[in-house]
């Protein structure tokens, strides 16, 4: 199922990317996001930075392959606002690409907020960087439609498409969390099976997704809860750990395979830059 329009006209675009960029921006200061190396989203000064007023939700690291072709690494890391009514989502991609004449290197930021109480999804922002190729989407929604902006080598254009009501989620290329924030949401429900609405920002449309739980399989020696989704051409097996975090998986299709690796520094860091945490887990962090 696909909910998709026309063009707008350019005031609307402009206006779109404008409220979009603006929120966005004062989330990056907020969380202070820029990167420690490679391409910026922003270039914030850390004293300019309330980040210690924020509460550490939960931070992760995924490590993604390709067939046997180790592509790279996924790191995300989740706060949530001092009122406790806005959740910020920050992802940094890091893949070595195989080409015929060398590897090329993709580096991709995002940032996503959402309304705490039902995680409804308010912005979205990326900057990829593919080979020195620079690339850039912003987004915002509205009750029943989304406005989203693609800028290529300085080169844009916008798109105002309808999205059915109620929570929708996100879905883009190499964003692993963005899975697991559906599939952790889902097990948090009695449901055995439900469908869900998913933007995928790539393709200005929306998706329909039906998740189902399956039984509790060993993953290492943790007791994951597997989950399938699905919709009509793609499947993709997840398991999540008691505390609803993705230790595990795989697109048969595409033959991709993602794995949680061990907490390291990023994570560690992440939560000494925050208040303390919002959550206390449920299992242990060891594997």
């Amino acid at each position: 199922m696909s909910f998709r329009s026309a063009n707008p006209t350019q005031s609307r675009v402009r206006t779109a990317r404008t409220a979009a960029l603006g929120l966005a921006a004062a989330a990056l200061v907020a969380l202070a996001v820029a990167p420690r190396s490679g391409a910026q989203v922003a270039d914030i000064p850390a004293k300019t930075s309330p980040l210690a007023r924020l509460l550490f939700v939960r931070a992760g690291t995924f490590e993604v392959r390709q067939d046997t072709t180790r592509l790279g690494t996924e790191f995300y890391r989740i706060y949530l606002s001092p009122g406790r009514d806005t959740l910020l989502v920050s992802g940094h991609v890091i893949y070595e690409l195989p080409r015929a004449k060398g590897q090329v290197r993709y580096e991709k930021h995002t940032l996503r907020l959402l309304r705490a109480l039902d995680n409804f999804l308010a912005v979205y922002q990326t900057h990829e960087d593919i080979g020195g190729q620079d690339r850039a989407m912003a987004l915002a929604t509205h009750d029943t439609s989304a406005s989203i902006y693609h800028e290529a080598n300085g080169e844009g254009q916008g798109v105002t498409i309808a999205v059915p009501p109620g929570r929708v989620y996100t879905l883009d290329a190499s964003m692993y969390e963005q899975v697991e924030f559906m599939a952790r949401d889902f097990l948090e429900t009695d449901l055995p099976t439900r469908i869900v609405h998913a933007l995928i920002p790539a393709r200005d449309t929306v998706i329909a997704i039906r998740l189902t739980k399956g039984p509790m399989e060993k993953v290492g020696k943790i007791q994951a809860r597997r989950v399938d989704l699905y919709d009509d051409l793609t499947l993709i097996q997840t398991w999540l750990d008691a505390d609803g975090n993705l230790l595990r998986l795989e697109a048969p299709a595409a033959k991709v395979h993602v794995v949680r690796l061990p907490p390291g520094e990023d994570e560690a860091q992440a939560l000494s830059d925050a208040a303390g945490p919002a959550f206390t887990p449920k299992t242990p962090t060891k594997r």
